[in-house]
């Protein structure tokens, strides 16, 4: 591997941040690091454990850079290290975010899907990131059991929330006392490090550049202030070799010309299925359905991403141009592959309350916001017939996360039967009876979990 600017080969230096639970602060101090890390002159690569797309945005905003998703359900080992290596070409460092804490993963006792699993992989050290809220001595035991239990290689701490100098000092001797694991630093209680969230976790930064960059900006300052950078990539460079990665995705080039709906309503894409596409011969179209453009009136095919598009209810309602030339294209016959709010959006009706918002409409149901989750697991679904993105009988991997349903889609055809998930009494994969070649589903793939997605994609197009 080419270490960076430093131009030697060398496997790059690598550190996962892990949380000791969930809102423990480590995404907006993952970011803070990398941000901070950048200001130094160094060229951050991020991750983030899991499939999640928000907060890769915070990572993408602080570094620059696409920030890439790992994780050891969806991919095979040899896959996210190929993912890891293939997404650092050109860095000097790579920073990985965890998810959730640092051994939660697909079962109770298991490590599949876990940010500790992912650090397996990566051989990599870890920082683990603690809330230290009104907590010192118990703060060792915390640290102390997470070193113990899977023997991580743990190897810095840093404490999130720390009232004063006088709580940090006394939470750093109780960790020096019982510990011996590295403190490196702290991140004091500050309002101007408090970010909003929603039903989906942190905003996404589409919706906020500018306010999310000084945000980040502010975060960074701080951590350079309290946080001893200099011992961190210590760390990262005590990283060890990296094992032999694969690419997970087949390579068969169709030329074809495939619009994507990309604005603040529509923001989730992994950056690996659009370069997936581009190396399968599609060229890139973007167009934004809130500000009501057009889908190109040169595309093969339509690609619509996942969201927040109920935010943006009433633009999308009124963007009528917009809404004409995505049915033209439908009833065209194009491949169509509408995700999560991208198939929210192809349906004929929003309801959210008492109010109704008129959308594409090229599913003839209606669909519905709620308060509660209607879908959250990691899914596994089979192909019953051949869609845009998929053949007759493939398995393939994915998630759902979403608070929306459809309001009686028994008319709708389904192209999926879930193995694992939730689903729509085990349907999923819907598409109009009329329209075979558009698909529209809550299940988000990424190209490592569903290596075809790209050659059956450009191949439909028939170009």
């Amino acid at each position: 591997m080419i270490h960076g600017n430093r131009g030697a080969l060398l496997p790059i230096p690598r550190i996962v941040l892990a949380g000791s639970s969930s809102a423990c602060g480590k995404t907006m101090i993952t970011a803070g690091i990398i941000q901070a890390l950048r200001a130094d002159g160094y060229e951050v690569q991020p991750f983030k454990v899991g499939p999640d797309y928000i907060d890769p945005s915070y990572h993408w905003l602080a570094s620059g850079r696409p920030c890439g998703n790992l994780d050891t359900f969806l991919f095979r080992e040899k896959h996210v290290r190929w993912l890891f290596e293939h997404r650092c070409e050109g860095a000097d460092l790579a920073v990985v975010e965890g998810v959730r804490g640092l051994y939660e993963g697909i079962g109770a006792v298991g490590v599949r899907g876990s940010t500790y699993h992912v650090s397996e992989v990566l051989n990599a050290p870890v920082v683990l990131i603690v809330d230290a809220r009104s907590l010192t001595k118990s703060v060792a035991a915390l640290v102390k059991g997470y070193a113990e239990l899977e023997g991580a290689n743990i190897a810095g701490v840093i404490l999130n929330r720390i009232r004063s100098e006088v709580h940090y000092h006394k939470v750093r001797r109780a960790l020096v006392k019982y510990t011996d694991v590295k403190v490196l630093g702290y991140v004091p209680r500050d309002r101007r490090l408090k970010v909003e969230y929603r039903h989906l976790g942190l905003v996404p930064t589409p919706e906020r550049l500018e306010e999310m960059r000084e945000r980040l900006r502010t975060v960074a300052e701080v951590i350079s202030e309290h946080v001893d950078l200099d011992a961190l990539i210590d760390v990262a460079e005590a990283a060890g070799p990296l094992g032999p990665g694969e690419r997970p995705w087949e390579v068969n080039p169709t030329k074809c010309r495939i619009a994507v709906a990309k604005d603040e309503a529509f923001n989730f894409y992994y950056p690996e299925n659009l370069e997936a596409l581009e190396e399968n011969g599609a060229k890139l179209l973007e167009f934004s359905p809130v500000r009501d453009e057009d889908v190109p009136p040169d595309a093969d095919a339509l690609y619509i991403g996942g969201g927040y598009p109920e935010l943006f209810a009433r633009q999308l309602e009124d963007a009528e141009s917009t809404r004409n030339s995505i049915r033209e294209l439908a009833e065209s016959g194009a491949p169509i592959y509408a995700e999560c709010g991208g198939f929210m959006y192809l349906c004929r009706e929003l309801r959210w309350n008492e109010d109704r918002y008129r959308w594409v409409g090229v599913f003839d149901v209606a669909v519905e916001m709620t308060d509660r989750v209607q879908g959250l697991s990691y899914t596994v679904a089979r192909a019953v017939d051949d869609t845009p993105v998929t053949r007759k009988g493939e398995t393939f991997k994915g998630h759902e996360f979403h608070y929306s349903r459809l309001v009686r889609p028994e008319g709708l055809e389904s192209a999926y039967r879930i193995i694992r998930g939730q689903g729509w009494r085990g349907r999923e994969g819907f598409r109009p009876k009329d329209l075979p070649n558009v698909l529209g589903t809550y299940v988000h793939v990424h190209a490592a979990s569903h290596p075809t997605f790209a050659t059956n994609f450009t191949g439909s197009t028939g170009s």
